[in-house]
């Protein structure tokens, strides 16, 4: 019998089934979620700092997390204080 050609020492491996007991797939998924607690915190922290300096290049109205898009030059602007 021949073997298959196999391209440069590579196997190809096919997964069917995977039998995992229910409380174990509890416990994996605890696991995960408290995982995902300081992922979030390091990536929020990476988030800010990344504003913050966009908003010492570009000035500090330029990142506005609130959503309104207004500079603190145009709130300036419309009380006549600039």
């Amino acid at each position: 019998m021949s073997e298959p050609a196999q391209s440069a020492g590579k196997q190809r491996t096919v997964v069917t089934d995977i039998d995992i007991p229910f409380g174990r797939l509890i416990i994996i998924f605890v696991k995960f979620g408290l995982a995902a607690i300081p992922a979030a915190i390091i990536v929020s922290i990476v988030v800010t700092l990344i504003g913050f300096l966009l908003s010492l290049v570009f000035g500090p109205g330029f990142v506005s997390f609130m959503g309104r898009g207004v500079s603190i030059r145009e709130q300036h602007r419309k009380r006549g204080l600039a």
